[in-house]
């Protein structure tokens, strides 16, 4: 299956309370994990833009960062992120990511469903 990128839906908004915006590209239709995922994009955001802290229930997420620099808060502990590390958030814990640099951050966001919370699709 190929899923052409202009057909990949684009949303922008303010995510969990964060500072600015944030550029979500939804790069598969949660459909296609038959209930196992909820969500892969490419998210965007912009200088001083940020994702407010949420806790996760029932659901993980991985953040891989494909470019710029950040501030990633797991479960209140604030670390630096660049380009090639991933963050992982599971099940009942809490995160937030903010851009601290002067260039987009870009990274690719993975909900998954715990196992328990399997999805019928």
């Amino acid at each position: 299956m190929i899923i052409p990128c202009h057909t990949h839906p684009v949303s922008s908004g303010q995510k969990a309370g964060g500072k600015g915006t944030a550029e979500v590209l939804s790069v598969i239709d949660p459909s296609v994990f038959q209930g196992q995922n909820q969500m892969l994009a490419r998210v965007v955001l912009q200088p001083g833009c940020s994702i407010g802290c949420h806790r996760h229930s029932g659901n993980s997420e991985v953040y891989y960062i494909l470019s710029g620099a950040g501030s990633y808060s797991d479960n209140g502990t604030v670390l630096p992120v660049n380009a090639g590390d991933t963050t992982f958030c599971p099940d009942g814990e809490s995160h937030s990511m903010e851009n601290t640099g002067n260039e987009p951050l870009v990274f690719i966001a993975l909900i998954t469903n715990s196992p328990h919370q399997k999805k019928d699709s």
